[in-house]
């Protein structure tokens, strides 16, 4: 009888340890693939006609990244770019030519340091202070000096701004993770079972 109030005890225990394993591990992985918007106030854009108000938007999809991490090629999925009337509307996937990627994104909403630029020389850049540039094809053209692109020096961009930041991110749980925490529901519940089934003589 003592061995059986043991086993359960240990049971009842793995099962908890699974389930706070599962907690601290979702609030520190993102998902597989994750979706982070971007805003900013663009500066010179006028489609508006009152460049202070006009608001662009971008799209990070970053696969397999804990946030807080420096973001590398292999986190990188895609990025877009939309809103200006100076430059095109842009997307660009993995499957591009990526000549520098750099930052990294936290769980709190806010301005982000990100940069991403392409073989061409297109690129996005946002700081931690809110400032952010783009250099990207428009309706004539490269726009920011630069042949056949933008420099590579950024010296030169066709949008730029403030007030760039990325919303808050919340933890989601992986597949694997939801697997472990609903096994270690499990065991706690076949342990609570076990406990109420009469004892036969």
């Amino acid at each position: 009888m003592r061995a059986i109030r043991w086993m359960r005890s240990a049971l009842l225990a793995l099962g908890l340890f699974g389930g706070l394993g599962w907690l601290a591990q979702a609030q520190a992985v993102v998902p597989t693939q994750s979706t982070f918007e971007w805003s900013g106030i663009c500066s010179d854009c006028t489609a508006t006609g009152n460049s202070a108000s006009h608001v662009v938007t971008g799209t990070l999809v970053l696969q397999d990244y804990t946030l807080g991490d420096a973001i590398d090629t292999s986190n990188f999925v895609s990025f877009s770019y939309s809103g200006s009337n100076l430059v095109n509307s842009i997307t660009i996937d993995q499957d591009s030519f990526i000549y520098w990627l750099a930052g990294s994104i936290t769980p709190n909403p806010g301005p982000k340091r990100f940069e991403v630029v392409f073989g061409d020389g297109l690129h996005f850049q946002t700081q931690t202070d809110g400032s952010w540039s783009v250099c990207a094809p428009g309706p004539a053209g490269y726009y920011g000096g630069g042949s056949p692109g933008c420099d590579f020096g950024f010296t030169a961009h066709s949008d730029f701004g403030t007030s760039g930041t990325f919303g808050g991110v919340p933890a989601v749980p992986e597949p694997a993770e939801w697997a472990l925490l609903l096994a270690g529901l499990g065991v706690i519940g076949l342990a609570r079972r076990r406990r109420s089934l009469p004892v036969r003589a």
